[in-house]
């Protein structure tokens, strides 16, 4: 394996008096990071300043990337960070039950007292191993007021 060298500068951009800077705990690894996708909600990415592409959870080609800062540290990701298309989890029988493939698209109306609405084009995504489940993101969820549903149903 090729040696190589690599420089890390730390600045601190202070300009009050005396202070110091504690650095520690690095980990240096030839492992690349692998190819991953984050999912955010729509006003995430408005407050983060990324103009989200709605993918299916998984397909991060040409997507942008960003920073992730947490309490293991700093990564950055290239590319992968998407806004999740809405979409539904079922079993074969499931799908043979709506009458719908993988791929094909369903619509989920939610009916409460205040804001009834109909989610449209949801992808099917089925699976032997998946159980019957919605998956929208939080804004789609507060935006139907989901908690105090009264009915959810899955149509074509």
């Amino acid at each position: 394996m090729a040696r190589s060298s690599d420089r890390l500068v730390i600045f601190d951009n202070a300009t009050g008096g005396w202070g110091h800077i504690n650095v520690d705990a690095f980990t240096a690894s030839d492992k690349a990071v692998p190819d991953t996708t984050k999912e955010f909600a729509f006003t995430d990415g408005i407050s983060l300043g990324i103009d989200l592409p709605v993918r299916r959870s998984g397909d991060h080609h040409d997507t942008p990337g960003c920073w992730l800062m947490g309490p293991a540290g700093l990564i950055e990701l290239r590319q992968g960070v998407i806004r999740a298309e809405r979409h539904v989890h079922m079993h074969p029988r499931d799908a043979a039950y709506y009458g719908v493939q993988p791929g094909g698209r369903m619509h989920l109306r939610v009916v409460n007292a205040a804001c009834s609405m109909v989610l449209e084009n949801l992808l099917c995504r089925v699976d032997a191993k998946f159980k019957l489940e919605v998956h929208i993101d939080t804004d789609e969820g507060n935006a139907c007021d989901l908690p105090k549903a009264t009915l959810v149903e899955l149509f074509k």
